[in-house]
């Protein structure tokens, strides 16, 4: 943890693979306590789409002289985390843990063996590879043709029903009149 004021400043935690976290001149209207933490790894959502880094996962916070969480920064501070050699490729994104799960943030630049984007305040955040899926690209979703069919069926067995409810009509059941000729009796 360091403190840093309106003239901006950067903090750099060893910890894990490395974190730094550089704060703009007038990001800060005063004084506040910046923290970089690491996360335990266990501590991380699992996602099968993105095979997250060992070690780089990271809370940034800042707080304000009463302790209170500085919600966001006037201006975005470039946060960066330094990558195991075996880890440094292109693909690389950092993500932003909100709950279970995991947001690519904007604007990631890859440099080397570093990573870093913009945050805006309190963070956790960590890096990972998006999965490649070799069958996603040349295979298309299946599931927007199976609603397709299953729409198309059901209107199908509304019009048969509705069809075949005014086909069956009932048939009118005519009880003929009697008609007498003649003389009506009289009792």
């Amino acid at each position: 943890a360091q403190d840093i004021g309106p003239e901006g400043g950067w903090l750099t935690s060893p910890f894990g693979t490395g974190a730094t976290l550089s704060i703009p001149p007038n990001a800060l209207t005063e004084t506040a306590t910046v923290r970089i933490r690491p996360v335990a790894d266990a501590k991380l959502p699992t996602n099968s789409n993105i095979a997250l880094i060992p070690g780089t996962a990271f809370d940034v916070s800042i707080a304000d002289p009463s302790g209170e969480s500085v919600d966001k920064l006037s201006t975005p501070a470039t946060f960066a985390i330094t990558l195991p050699d075996d880890a440094a490729e292109s693909r690389v994104m950092l993500y932003r843990v909100v709950g279970t799960g995991l947001i690519p943030l904007s604007d990631v630049n890859v440099d080397g063996t570093t990573v870093s984007a913009s945050l805006n305040g309190y963070s956790r955040v960590v890096a990972g590879i998006p999965a490649v899926s070799a069958q996603a690209s040349t295979t298309r979703d299946p599931m927007p043709f199976i609603l397709a069919a299953l729409t198309f069926v059901v209107a199908l067995m509304v019009v048969v029903a509705v069809g075949s409810s005014l086909l069956r009509r009932r048939p009118r059941t005519v009880t003929p009149r009697r008609v007498t000729t003649g003389r009506a009796r009289i009792r």
